[in-house]
């Protein structure tokens, strides 16, 4: 996730929250969890996992499809704001 955020320039906060308000992932037991069909899209892998204090975890990965596809629901994203922007600049 944070590598993704830094490569799209975004702020990580903030694409945290449009991946959680457009579906694409949502918070389980305080995690980011993909939707299942983005999982089944191949846009996401989840690789699980033992700590060292024997705690599993899952943890949700980016696939290099699914960097791809963000990136252009990003910049869509983007262009989106800055026209919304624009509008209320001039009214």
């Amino acid at each position: 996730f944070r590598e993704v955020a830094k490569l799209l320039r975004a702020n990580e906060s903030d694409f945290r929250e449009f991946l959680i308000d457009q579906k694409i992932m949502y918070r389980l037991n305080g995690a980011l969890t993909p939707h299942a069909h983005h999982m089944d899209a191949g846009r996401f892998c989840v690789k699980a996992g033992t700590a060292q204090n024997n705690h599993a975890f899952n943890a949700a990965r980016f696939t290099a499809k699914g960097v791809t596809w963000i990136a252009g629901e990003w910049a869509k994203h983007q262009v989106a704001l800055r026209q919304r922007a624009g509008a209320e600049a001039a009214a």
